[in-house]
């Protein structure tokens, strides 16, 4: 029998391996720390396992399992938006103690120097292994590389994209009487205080903000999809110092990114002492636009349970109420004490009550709601300014966006700071 196409059984100009596999790695971890949208000052332009999960869209997910309450306005919602998800769960958050204060900055604040570094080191590593191909004359070389080369151009373009959406979607700056109290509950079970200005929840932290160019946003995505298969089948026919240098820049740029390396939201926390006792914070900006203060509850808001004596039924004390201090490394990480820190307003404690974030009596036993009680009363009584603890942080973490040389002997003046860095 005749078969007129078995020449093709012997055809075999090149050869293909199973090399290129390698980069479907680590996706599920890239889409989260790359879909956080903050940018890393080195490795931002370098390129990444998974390269795809931009083409899929897949940082344009939500997250299941996230739980936000508006304290304030008595409602909750699971309809998170994504940029803001993996934001959360990448930061290393408190069981209950942490804090952030989102607000939007007066003045565009530009990162150009952070990006022309980051493109810098990019420039260099690509660059040399472009030599390196057209030297040794590696033609599949230099394809695999071109296509890195445009998996990383697509890339930038489309997280430029959802950050310049997300400046598009901050409303104009508005006064901070308007800021209102949240909590979010994420599938650690993590509790993490938050301020949010009413007029900024709904457009950034629930909705996706879309792209200007819906169409060239998703024509880089489709660019990125072709160089990432070019990529794929191309890799293991490339020459092995090639595939050496490949592999090796993209799996360490791949940790880099996954540890927040160069990134503002991943530096150690610096420490601060305010009127309120001892925290630590760091800023964080998404987009141009977008402040996020973190910070935790000071310890001198830590209950000390006094012991009963002379006949007295004991009872509690803030730290800063001339009561001997616990150990300070040692802090409460009950939600009893968030929620009195909370200094909840009547409608407030009722709407945690429906949501079952309160417990609920059984029989005669009173002991929770009482100790709640009497925490809770020495909150009202010490008259807690969150805005005044985070504009301690602010001067402490040397922000530019504030008038620090003006405000700081005011602000020492007032008793607002007790001890920070200087200006």
């Amino acid at each position: 029998m005749h078969y007129p196409w078995r020449a093709l059984t012997a055809w075999k100009p090149f050869r293909l391996d199973a090399l290129g596999l390698i980069t479907l790695l680590g996706a599920e971890d890239i889409d989260q720390w790359v879909g956080r949208l903050v940018p890393s000052r080195w490795v931002e332009y370098m390129p990444l396992l998974g390269m795809y999960v931009i083409a899929a869209g897949r940082i344009q997910r939500k997250a299941p399992s996230f739980i936000l309450y508006n304290i304030s306005q008595g409602i909750y919602t699971t309809d998170c938006a994504a940029w803001f998800t993996r934001w959360v769960q990448c930061q290393n958050f408190q069981a209950t103690r942490s804090i952030v204060y989102w607000e939007i900055g007066r003045k565009r604040r530009s990162q150009w120097v952070d990006h022309f570094i980051a493109a810098s080191v990019s420039s260099c590593i690509m660059g040399f292994l472009v030599l390196m191909n057209i030297l040794s004359r590696d033609i599949y070389g230099l394809v695999n590389t071109l296509a890195i080369i445009t998996t990383i151009f697509t890339r930038a373009y489309v997280l430029s994209a959802h950050r310049n959406s997300i400046d598009r979607s901050t409303p104009n700056f508005a006064p901070g009487n308007q800021t209102e109290k949240l909590i979010v509950i994420t599938p650690d079970s993590k509790v993490v205080t938050m301020f949010i200005h009413k007029s900024s929840i709904v457009p950034l932290f629930i909705r996706n903000p879309t792209p200007s160019s819906t169409l060239v946003y998703k024509v880089s995505c489709w660019i990125n999809w072709l160089a990432f298969g070019v990529h794929v089948v191309i890799l293991g026919m490339a020459s092995l110092p090639t595939q050496i240098y490949t592999v090796s820049v993209i799996i360490v740029s791949s940790i880099l990114i996954c540890v927040g390396f160069g990134c503002a939201d991943m530096g150690r926390p610096q420490p601060i002492v305010t009127k309120d006792g001892k925290t630590r914070g760091y800023i964080c900006w998404i987009g141009s636009r977008l402040k996020a203060t973190v910070f935790e509850w000071p310890s001198g808001l830590e209950f000390k349970r006094l012991d009963a004596h002379a006949g007295t039924a004991g009872g509690w004390k803030l730290w800063t109420d001339d009561c001997p201090r616990s150990d300070p490394d040692r802090l409460s990480t009950r939600r009893m004490d968030l929620y009195a820190w909370l200094d909840l307003t009547m409608e407030e404690e009722q709407s945690l009550d429906k949501w079952d974030l309160l417990p609920q009596k059984r029989g005669e036993d009173t002991s929770w709601s009482d100790e709640f009680k009497a925490k809770q009363a020495l909150v009202k009584a010490r008259g807690l300014s969150m805005w005044t603890i985070k504009q301690s942080v602010d001067l402490a973490l040397g922000d530019g966006t504030i008038m620090k040389s003006r405000l700081w002997a005011e602000y020492q003046h007032q008793g607002v700071i007790s001890k920070t860095v200087e200006p």
